[in-house]
């Protein structure tokens, strides 16, 4: 190959390139143009998908005809939303356990009963009724309360009160880091309202 035709070899090589690479650019926005659109699909299929279940646990809570109802309720559907959901129950400085739901979840968990000040964690979402996140190891929520349900120090859970005429009835434990916050507060303020509902009703 001569000196002379080097330059021109060397710009049909590039040409070549870049022809190459604008084809390759293109097929890249399309591949990209493509995923969006699906997830785009799918988030839109995911959002819907929730909606329904909290409209479908949103009349099975207001479908319940007194309070213990309406936590089993609760529990059950915030356990479709978490890794688990346990709710306990307030009594001034105790926690009792009612329910669990999700998860490996134990059948006697009525049992499970210990002072509010042997769980400064829950003590501390009990007493400034805000949820709190924290994390399961028994100093945080009691040894009692974590041997049961298998909490560890890793363990990440969301304590949510459930507050009535400013009076806090109990605890619901959402268990797991990927959690549906906003779906399970609504559930939550639907229980609480629910339960104001049920009580104000003429007796008899």
């Amino acid at each position: 190959m001569s000196d002379a035709e080097t330059p021109a070899v060397g710009a049909e090589i590039i040409a070549i390139c870049q022809e190459h690479l604008a084809r390759l650019g293109e097929e890249a926005g399309r591949v990209a143009e493509d995923r969006l659109a699906a997830l785009a699909s799918k988030t839109a299929a995911d959002t819907a998908a929730l909606l329904d279940q909290i409209a479908a646990s949103t009349r099975r809570i207001r479908a319940a005809g007194d309070a213990a109802a309406v936590l089993v309720e609760l529990a059950d559907s915030v356990g479709q939303l978490c890794d688990r959901a346990v709710v306990l129950l307030n009594d001034g400085d105790r926690l009792t356990g009612f329910r669990a739901s999700g998860g490996e979840s134990p059948a006697d968990l009525g049992q499970v009963s210990f002072d509010l000040a042997s769980a400064p964690a829950l003590a501390h979402a009990v007493e400034t009724k805000d949820a709190v996140v924290v994390t399961g190891g028994q100093h945080n929520v009691s040894h009692q309360l974590a041997s049961r349900l298998g909490y560890s120090g890793n363990t990440e859970l969301r304590a949510i009160p459930l507050v009535l005429r400013d009076t806090v009835l109990g605890l619901v434990l959402v268990e797991g880091a990927a959690v549906r916050e906003s779906a399970i507060e609504s559930l939550v303020l639907t229980a609480e309202a629910w339960i104001e509902a049920l009580n104000s009703r003429p007796k008899g």
